[in-house]
């Protein structure tokens, strides 16, 4: 295969990772974490044949073409970076989203800590609550 040919390759990748991305970021802003941290192996899978394209990429790059096919091979790497930048905002979402969450659980579990929830289920209950359990033998 040739250079142009592994640039297609490349963007369709690329286009894959996107829809995965925006997808977690869905899931993320749903509050769906477990099916967020499965589609992150998805992830990076298509990452790692990222970057073993990228190295094919590289080794096929020093041949000589055309201007036909070097007009074309700009325009698939111009299309490929406009991909990137969009996976980068989508990645600074996700990491936003991420920390909010993080916040969130961290108030719930110092809420737990404190008592403030914990309490709540035992209230009403009674007011003799024995605190031995007497037992006849």
């Amino acid at each position: 295969m040739g250079f142009i040919e592994y640039l297609y390759i490349n963007t369709e990748f690329y286009e894959e990772l996107r829809g995965l991305v925006e997808n977690q970021v869905r899931l993320l802003e749903e509050d769906r974490f477990a099916e967020f941290l499965a589609l992150s192996s998805s992830v990076q899978k298509l990452q790692d044949k990222i970057a073993q394209y990228q190295k094919k990429l590289r080794a096929n790059s020093n041949r000589s073409m055309d201007d036909a096919k070097m007009m074309k091979a700009q325009e698939v790497q111009q299309h490929i970076a406009a991909i990137q930048t969009s996976l980068q905002a989508s990645y600074e979402k996700m990491e936003r989203l991420l920390l909010e969450k993080q916040e969130q659980l961290h108030k719930e579990l110092l809420k737990i800590k404190t008592g403030q929830k914990a309490l709540r289920g035992y209230g009403n209950k009674g007011k003799n609550i024995p605190r031995f359990l007497e037992t006849t033998g």
